[in-house]
Order: C-alpha cells, then sequence, then structure tokens
C-alpha cells in the first residue's frame, strides 16, 4: 500500500493506512477510504481500478467493496493469444512466468472468457466485447457511461490518450500502446508471431463458442 500511494504521489496519506486491521475486511475498508479520499480531492465521483487479476477474486470484491461494477472487455481467442504471447517475449521479466508458451496462454484466455460469460447475467457487471468496441466505439461508450450511471461526453474518445498517459508508469511499457486511436491498425499479431502450425494449433484447441 505504501507503494501504490507512492506511485500515486501520495505519499502523505500513509497515515490513512490502518495499523490495526487484523481481518481482510478491516484492511479492505481502509484502502477503500483512501482510494474515496484520492477521488473526492480531483473532484471526481467514481474510481476505477484495473486489474486483469480481479476476474479470479469477483465474489471477495463484491463481499468487501459495496456497490462495486464490473466490466469485462472480451477479446476474441486468436488476437488475445497472440497479444499474451508477445507480451511474455518482449517483458520476460515481468510476465514470461505468466505467458510462456502457447499453451498457458490459450488456458489463460479460456478461463477468463468462462469466468466472465458466469458473471455476465449479474446486474453490477456488463460483458463488452473487444472486436465491437473497436468497430462502434461511441455506442459501446455510451453503453458503459449508462451502466455505471455517468454522462457520455464526447471528450471520452478525443481525449483518453493524455488521460492514458497520466496513469501508466514508468514500469509498464506494455501499457504505452493504450493511448493509439481505437481500430486505428488492424491487428495482425496472430499472422506475424506465429507460423502455419501454430495458427492451426491455436485455432484447434481455441472453442467457437464458450
Amino acid at each position: 500500500m505504501k507503494e501504490y500511494l507512492s506511485e500515486l504521489g501520495c505519499e502523505q496519506m500513509e497515515i490513512g493506512l490502518s495499523r490495526f486491521a487484523l481481518t481482510n475486511r478491516q484492511f479492505s475498508q481502509s484502502f477503500i477510504r483512501l482510494l474515496d479520499t484520492i477521488t473526492l480531492e480531483q473532484g471526481k465521483s467514481i474510481w476505477v481500478e484495473k486489474t486483469p487479476g480481479h476476474l479470479y477474486f469477483v465474489d471477495e470484491i463484491e463481499k468487501l467493496v459495496k456497490g462495486a461494477s464490473f466490466i469485462h472487455i472480451v477479446r476474441n481467442g486468436p488476437d488475445n493469444v497472440a497479444s499474451l504471447y508477445e507480451i511474455g517475449l518482449k517483458y520476460a521479466d515481468e510476465w514470461r512466468s505468466n505467458y510462456k508458451d502457447i499453451d498457458m496462454c490459450i488456458r489463460r484466455w479460456i478461463r477468463a472468457v468462462k469466468l466472465s460469460t458466469c458473471y455476465s447475467s449479474k446486474e453490477n457487471h456488463i460483458l463488452i466485447r473487444y472486436e465491437n468496441l473497436v468497430a462502434e466505439p461511441k455506442v459501446v461508450l455510451e453503453s458503459l457511461c449508462s451502466f455505471i450511471g455517468v454522462p457520455y461526453e464526447g471528450e471520452m474518445l478525443s481525449d483518453y490518450p493524455s488521460v492514458a498517459a497520466q496513469v501508466i508508469l514508468d514500469k509498464e511499457p506494455w501499457k504505452t500502446t493504450t493511448g493509439r486511436p481505437i481500430g486505428a491498425e488492424k491487428n495482425r499479431k496472430f499472422t506475424d508471431l506465429f507460423d502455419d502450425n501454430q495458427r492451426k494449433y491455436i485455432l484447434e484447441n481455441i472453442p467457437r463458442e464458450l
């Protein structure tokens, strides 16, 4: 937590950390209060915590964070496997253990999609197809704004690169492409990274429907 606050430039808020928390609930409430305070100080009313691994702890988060909403962005299998595999290659120190081979990337995608699908019928969850976001960003964003209860603003689609730059840390170089225009480049990773046999193997091992 101290490291997190340092990354945000909010070291002075360490005083708000509970030094006597004995349970997950007590510590989580301390964490939530800090995020609420930081949000209000910036003149905002909603905070977002984007960590893909949260998908595996949805039940715990729902118990500990009152009113939490979840946005699931699901990408087609081949492209997602290619992206995970590329990250494992480019940023081996940070991610190679998670995405060390094609099979591991395939299993991770299958598990994540199954989990997202299981939660998609709940009122506080929304499932978005990445391909739909690329094809119709305004339509999808309007839907997301309605879901989280904020008004849609056109600047959301024009100003996000500068906003993204503010929240990407120097130690996260794999996120630097976040500021690129949505759908500006057709994804070629699947064909560029894998040879014919690898592509065939991936397509044969990714279920068409989950």
